[in-house]
């Protein structure tokens, strides 16, 4: 850990799963909150990380703005993830190709 002053010490702490999601990794580092009087005082913040592609599901399908059977528009946020587009409306199934 490193203080304010720019001073490394050693702590350790528990981790309650519930508060934080899912456990750090090994050598992963995390934000804590300290006192600084008495150092040994020190929890975890809630751990945010950069979201990676395996986070997310992969875009499948290029879908179109509107459905060309009703005229609807299509939400592409969901449609594109789908694992067979439709019309919401028509639920009628929607031309995609097929994102590489």
């Amino acid at each position: 850990m490193r203080a304010e002053d720019g001073q490394s010490f050693a702590a350790s702490f528990a981790l309650f799963l519930d508060e934080i999601g899912d456990p750090p990794t090994l050598d992963e580092q995390i934000n804590v909150v300290f006192d600084p009087v008495q150092r040994s005082d020190v929890w975890a913040r809630v751990a945010w990380r950069q979201p990676t592609p395996a986070d997310s599901p992969a875009i499948r399908w290029q879908v179109p703005a509107h459905c060309p059977n009703c005229g609807a528009i299509v939400d592409q946020s969901t449609e594109s993830l789908a694992a067979h587009p439709a019309c919401a409306m028509g639920h009628q199934p929607l031309p995609c190709e097929p994102v590489t």
